[in-house]
């Protein structure tokens, strides 16, 4: 599991598109969006910015 924040899913495909193991055919991605509604303390600041 990849945790990543993104403007748009456009962002997220280019940032795949660009790894090296993707490009080799060893992984293959699957993006889930999803808002989370309950978290760790610690995970406050990232998940509220934009």
């Amino acid at each position: 599991m990849i945790l990543a924040r993104a403007k748009d899913n456009a962002e997220i495909d280019a940032l795949l598109a660009a790894d090296p193991f993707q490009k080799a055919g060893y992984s293959r991605y699957r993006v889930i969006e999803f808002v989370p509604v309950k978290q760790s303390a610690a995970f406050d600041a990232w998940t509220s910015a934009t």
